[in-house]
């Protein structure tokens, strides 16, 4: 297509010459050199943050990193969450054995852990610990002699292989959950479960969070921690966990659905991935389910006076989101009108039997958390 040309160009009078070269639009933009990678600035002080109180700037990039100690943002988590620690960090604040502290750093055993100059605690929240089981009888016609200290270290070491922690460092709560109350440690939920231990009487100095959940509506026993590996021991993928409800529903559930339940029901959940969550259609595990009474002073009974016909005793080893509601849905359309958790692994409300009660787990209970 011929180009046209400028009113200029046909008077006769000379027009400046265009530029050579394609449009701005259609100009590469310009090759901007990479940012060097981490490890050859992370020893550089950030001009925001603050000089740490009595530390040393370390010279150098942070040593290679290692999968043996701890992160050293577990040293702060019986009062910040990981992200506030992590901001210490970040923040300059930390420092260990007088050298400031990075991200990704870890701590040992012998370590001296400093927020803004004063020393922190962390051995007790955040070491690697170990329980020595106590001794065992000698056999028949032994003397119980031998090497004590040897024994425990052996013992420890044994401890160490199977991943057991030292249940006395840590607390271990049960709380009768009421109605109305939501299992999350976020204070800006004004019903939370923390703020319910605490109005209860709680005032420990562990910072505390829930193993599970129960949904608002639901009431019975929880347990509460700040030991993280019996999260993972009753919660992990392996976990075979029992755990007791009792369930009313809103008309008496047939032998047949009765039966159902118990083989495994196909119920639509969300599973959580590593790349985000999606729907999931699959049966649930084979259960328990028989026939029950209400338990005493229940809740959620709306008043109406529940027939003992309508209560189900169900025992789940899985813990899928609303699982008893979509599991008696999904057999005969069945509503459930209240469920009370009467037993987690194996520990139940005796001592706590008022809605809103808390109490430490008693020698049995916690060797069931040793377990």
């Amino acid at each position: 297509m011929p180009l046209r040309r400028s009113s200029a160009s046909l008077s006769g009078s000379a027009a400046p010459s265009p530029c050579v070269g394609p449009p701005p639009w259609a100009r590469r933009p310009r090759r901007r050199r990479p940012p060097p990678p981490p490890a050859a600035c992370a020893h550089r002080r950030l001009p925001h943050a603050p000089p740490v109180v009595g530390a040393a700037a370390r010279v150098g990039p942070p040593p290679p990193t290692s999968t043996s100690g701890v992160r050293v943002n577990k040293a702060f988590k019986d009062k910040y969450s990981r992200r506030e620690a992590d901001g210490l960090v970040d923040a300059g604040r930390v420092a260990i054995n007088g050298v400031r502290a990075y991200a990704g750093d870890r701590l040992h055993p012998g370590d001296t852990v400093t927020l803004d100059g004063v020393a922190v605690g962390w051995e007790r929240l955040a070491a690697p610990v170990v329980v020595v089981p106590p001794p065992t009888d000698a056999g028949d016609g032994g003397d119980g002699g031998g090497d004590g200290d040897g024994a425990a270290a052996a013992a420890a070491a044994a401890a160490v292989a199977g991943g057991v922690g030292d249940t006395t460092r840590f607390t271990y709560l049960k709380l009768h959950k009421p109605v109305d109350v939501v299992t999350t440690t976020a204070s800006s939920t004004p019903n939370n479960i923390i703020r319910c231990l605490r109005e209860a009487g709680h005032a420990g100095r562990d910072r505390v969070f829930p193993v599970g959940r129960l949904d608002e509506a639901t009431s019975g026993v929880i347990l509460l921690t700040s030991d993280g590996t019996l999260v993972n021991a009753a919660l992990g993928g392996g976990a075979r966990t029992d755990k007791v409800y009792l369930v009313r529903t809103d008309a008496v559930v047939t032998d047949a659905h009765v039966a159902d339940l118990r083989a495994g029901v196909v119920i639509k959940t969300v599973a959580q991935y590593a790349r985000g969550r999606a729907p999931l259609a699959a049966p649930t595990r084979p259960c328990g389910v028989e026939r029950a009474s209400p338990p005493p002073g229940a809740s959620g009974d709306g008043g109406g006076g529940p027939s003992a016909a309508c209560w189900l005793r169900m025992t789940l080893q899985e813990g899928r989101n609303r699982q008893i509601r979509k599991m008696l849905g999904a057999v005969g359309g069945y509503t459930v009108r209240a469920i009370h958790r009467v037993s987690f692994m194996g520990i139940g409300l005796g001592g706590v039997e008022a809605p809103g009660s808390y109490a430490p787990l008693d020698e049995r209970e916690m060797g069931v958390v040793r377990e």
